[in-house]
């Protein structure tokens, strides 16, 4: 849940203020790139050289590193050359609990996959070819979830507070130390046991009305929190789909391309630049298939990441809650003990059942907060529903592919040898 500056200013771009105390994500625009856009950057050498040597060289030659949780290559060298007796003195100790972490917390490993992905496909920024905008999109949603969600959590539990607050307050002055005789006209004649009835009564409708009133605003806070989400993970959803459904639609198009450029060549006299051609959009159609996965994959790590801030949002909502009513029994415990024991059994029957009622708002209110679940986020997604891998077909096409230029390498060698026709 921890952000650098690079990053919220990233993801400033992308969120929009809402007024209402949360924050969503804005519609975002993504460019759809044509196939006729890469038969040029095929056709001209400069701009393949570009491509392959930023982005497709950077999936196709990127070596994995088999030990990531050590901080790579270059630390295991550098603590390798360092003296044994210079770690705790130079508090490299610290390295050794950081690896310790990095083992048993499993965040690690989505936090190390991410990377690997962005590594892998650079580009998609300032309207260039690649997916960083789109990851950043989707990232930019685990840091709006995690601001809205926790904002939510934190001001319920400050809500919580304020209104225990004024129902022990209320408790307190009606039902223990407050006279409502004042509120008499004089010479009125009230008798003592009236008066604590009275105070009671008030007291009971003060805290429900306070009660009443931190339920009408956690339904309210529910709405504007939900409606939040809901937009952003819209808007999330048409991005990430328009971008796959852009790879997903090239994907065939490039082999039906490879066809007529034959043709096209064929009739210019060039068909010797085919095979060429050929290799390119064999690479450009597997990296874009891989773009169309890795996509889905980083889909899944940040996913997982904002059920990881759910879950952990929730628990520390829990420990404060726990906390606001171990308080508020206490202070409750304490006003109980200053009751006037020597009164009658009706007005300690209702002292009773007064602090019963006290006692049950407290507890309704700590811990009966319905926060939203995750499944809000999830059904708004729904990811299922979006193209992917299992809609480009790539294997099929390339078997597709395969199995026409052997069959047609086969017919050739059957009419040479007089065999076919």
């Amino acid at each position: 849940m921890f952000w650098s500056k690079a990053e919220r200013r990233t993801f400033s771009g992308f969120m929009v203020d809402d007024h209402r105390g949360f924050v969503e994500i804005a519609p975002q625009k993504s460019r759809t790139r044509s196939i006729d856009e890469y038969r040029e950057i095929v056709r001209d050498p400069a701009r393949w050289a570009t491509l392959k040597a930023e982005l497709l060289d950077e999936y196709f030659d990127d070596p994995i590193d088999m030990f990531p949780y050590e901080g790579g290559v270059e630390r295991r060298e550098k603590d390798a050359a360092t003296p044994q007796g210079d770690v705790w003195r130079r508090g490299l100790w610290w390295r050794t609990l950081d690896r310790s972490l990095n083992l048993a917390i499993p965040a690690r490993f989505f936090q190390i996959q991410a990377d690997l992905i962005k590594r892998r496909f650079p580009g998609g920024r300032n309207q260039t070819i690649g997916d960083s905008d789109i990851r950043d999109l989707i990232s930019c949603l685990r840091y709006v979830f995690a601001r809205n969600f926790s904002q939510l959590v934190w001001v319920r539990r400050v809500w919580c507070a304020f209104v225990s607050a004024i129902v022990l307050l209320a408790f307190a002055c009606f039902a223990v130390s407050f006279d409502p005789a004042a509120f008499f006209p004089p010479g009125m004649a009230v008798t003592g046991h009236m008066l604590r009835l009275l105070s009671m009564g008030l007291a009971g409708l003060v805290a429900v009305l306070t009660v009443a009133t931190f339920f009408i605003y956690r339904f309210w806070s529910n709405n504007e929190y939900g409606d939040a989400v809901e937009k952003s993970c819209s808007n999330v959803r048409t991005g990430l789909q328009t971008r796959l459904q852009e790879l997903v639609a090239i994907i065939p198009l490039i082999f039906h391309r490879i066809d007529r450029d034959k043709f096209e060549l064929k009739k210019d006299d060039l068909l010797k630049q085919w095979p060429d051609e050929v290799r390119k959009w064999s690479r450009l159609a597997f990296w874009m298939a891989m773009r169309v996965q890795y996509l889905e994959f980083f889909m899944q790590v940040e996913m997982w990441r904002i059920r990881r801030i759910h879950a952990w949002t929730r628990l520390i909502g829990l420990g404060l809650s726990t906390a606001i009513f171990l308080v508020s029994l206490a202070i409750l415990e304490y006003l109980a003990l200053a009751l006037p024991w020597g009164a009658p059994a009706a007005e300690l029957g209702l002292a009773d059942l007064m602090a019963a009622l006290v006692l049950f708002a407290l507890a309704l209110m700590s811990y009966r907060t319905y926060l939203p679940d995750f499944d809000l986020v999830e059904r708004t997604l729904r990811t299922n529903d979006m193209k992917g891998s299992k809609d480009s077909k790539f294997h099929e096409a390339i078997e597709e592919f395969m199995f026409q230029e052997k069959h047609a390498q086969l017919h050739e060698e059957e009419k040479r040898s007089g065999r076919g026709t």
